[in-house]
């Protein structure tokens, strides 16, 4: 009787231990979501050494024909863009800072944007939405050479 007890003790515990692995799993789902950066430019920006930043963090190199995926914490971020020889490490110099709201349950895409006048040339990015973007990605490629 008391083996039986024991039995049902150490199943109980092992079911347990299941469930709260799963539950985990499902929170950290919950409190992520993504940032996905599309460069879609002109081959004249294909030359710029463009980088993308989350909360003054370096998280990838912008390139020709590429989108890339980020996964960041639910809440409030800093997006940024660099351009030419700047220093990686901190943002200093970006072209465009703003703060987003990411939420639960939804993405958020930022498309780089490249415009040339007869006397300048403008970069920067822009916020898009989701149907805008998947649209836009399926003539790209995935750049999983980012952080």
């Amino acid at each position: 009787m008391l083996n039986s007890y024991r039995n049902l003790i150490v199943i109980l515990l092992i079911l347990l231990s299941f469930t709260s692995l799963m539950k985990a799993q499902d929170i950290k789902k919950v409190n992520n979501e993504k940032i996905y950066f599309l460069r879609s430019t002109g081959w004249g920006g294909s030359f710029s050494r463009l980088k993308f930043f989350i909360d003054d963090k370096f998280v990838c190199k912008a390139k020709y024909k590429k989108y890339s995926i980020h996964e960041v914490p639910i809440g409030r971020h800093e997006i940024s863009l660099k351009y030419g020889n700047m220093n990686l490490k901190t943002n200093k110099g970006a072209s465009e800072n703003f703060v987003i709201q990411v939420e639960s349950g939804k993405a958020t895409y930022f498309e780089l944007v490249y415009e040339t006048g007869v006397f300048s040339v403008l970069i920067y990015l822009m916020e898009i939405d989701e149907k805008t973007a998947k649209e836009k990605m399926k003539e790209m490629e995935e750049n999983k050479g980012c952080l």
